[in-house]
């Protein structure tokens, strides 16, 4: 028995009921994705936020000091590994353009494996001060431009304690108010590791992981998810150290 075929209305109408149905699922399926790159980066960084505390536990309250490489932003990882995180992969935000099998291994034959040694802050920045606002901010960050850093202690740069040490500094910050960690602001949309919306994940000193906006106007309740976090912390992709696989996009 032969099937009747569908006749040009009905197949004009399959095609637009094709057509709407395509518009209104692929804008879900990308919020969907979206969300779900968010959520693992920001369980990153409660991984990192509870290496942070054990450290500073076993050190009387102290963090750990920044990569003594320059331009690299993140926790010293010969003061990380292995005793307080074995996965370097924890420092890589899978919704990041960055993201790759290679990122932050070291060169030789494949398969490769991530080296705590080549680790860079392509996705997470730390600057190991008590910031909470760009004038801060800026002021730290050309500090590490002028060579400045040990200059710090000495109040000849305006950062409000030299090392996270567990207290709020004098400004009235709680803990809950201080970001530690957070997602790398890039100078172009493209580099954010969330796109819908532009922004990204903050790890608070108390522990608490929350997504910031970004803010082009520079208005610090939104720092560091702001134009002054791009131009600064930012606005350098930092180069893999010697013997690590190079960056590949």
């Amino acid at each position: 028995m032969r099937r009747p075929r569908m006749t040009p209305v009905e197949l004009a109408t399959a095609a637009v009921l094709g057509t709407v149905l395509a518009l209104v699922l692929l804008p879900l399926g990308r919020r969907a994705a979206e969300a779900r790159g968010r959520d693992a980066c920001a369980d990153n960084l409660k991984q990192i936020g509870l290496a942070l505390k054990m450290y500073a536990g076993e050190n009387r309250g102290v963090y750990p000091p920044t990569n003594p490489i320059a331009h690299n932003w993140i926790p010293d990882p010969a003061a990380m590994f292995p005793a307080y995180l074995t996965d370097p992969g924890v420092f890589i935000c899978p919704g990041s353009p960055f993201a790759a099998d290679h990122t932050f291994t070291r060169l030789g034959p494949a398969p490769r494996r991530r080296s705590p040694e080549c680790i860079t802050s392509l996705f997470y920045v730390y600057t190991g001060f008590t910031i909470t606002d760009d004038e801060t901010a800026f002021a730290l960050y050309q500090a590490c431009l002028d060579g400045l850093m040990g200059a710090a202690n000495g109040r000849m740069v305006n950062v409000a304690k030299p090392v996270f040490d567990g207290a709020p500094p004098s400004g009235g910050f709680g803990q809950a108010g201080i970001p530690v960690v957070w997602d790398r602001v890039g100078l172009r949309n493209a580099d954010f590791s969330h796109r819908a919306p532009i922004g990204g994940n903050v790890l608070h000193m108390d522990g608490h992981v929350a997504f910031i906006p970004f803010d082009h106007r520079n208005n610090s309740r939104y720092f560091p998810m702001t134009q002054i976090s791009a131009e600064t912390f930012g606005s350098i992709v930092p180069p893999p150290p010697p013997g690590c696989t190079p960056l590949l996009r």
